[in-house]
């Protein structure tokens, strides 16, 4: 099955409605990382195969957002297999993978406030 064959009929990820969702995923995935339970490593993962798993770089309503999440799907999901453990990585580089996540869900809720127009977030 190609990537392809996981699309709706206008192009987009079933499931996943334009920003809005985007911005959802990202804004549960935080919490996730920031009041989850456990070490780092299991609260990325939860976060990632809960919330992010289903995100693709095209699902971003900004393009740059869309190519920094795309490298950090690529660490995660090499090959778009995820790589579930996370044994191989050291905390530092795990730390780095959630601030980067922290950082796209800030910037996207900067930029949909400061453009009501363009919201992901508007109904």
């Amino acid at each position: 099955m190609s990537r392809d064959d996981d699309l709706s009929e206008d192009g987009s990820s079933p499931g996943i409605t334009g920003g809005r969702d985007t911005t959802n995923k990202l804004h549960a995935a935080t919490r996730l990382l920031a009041g989850g339970t456990g070490p780092l490593k299991a609260r990325l993962r939860a976060a990632f195969t809960a919330e992010l798993m289903a995100l693709r770089p095209e699902d971003f309503p900004w393009p740059d957002l869309g190519v920094r999440w795309g490298a950090i799907l690529e660490e995660l999901a090499p090959n778009h297999r995820p790589i579930i453990t996370l044994e191989p990585w050291w905390d530092f580089e795990l730390s780095h993978i959630a601030e980067e996540i922290v950082d796209i869900y800030d910037e996207a809720a900067r930029r949909a406030g400061s453009d009501p127009g363009a919201s992901p977030l508007r109904d």
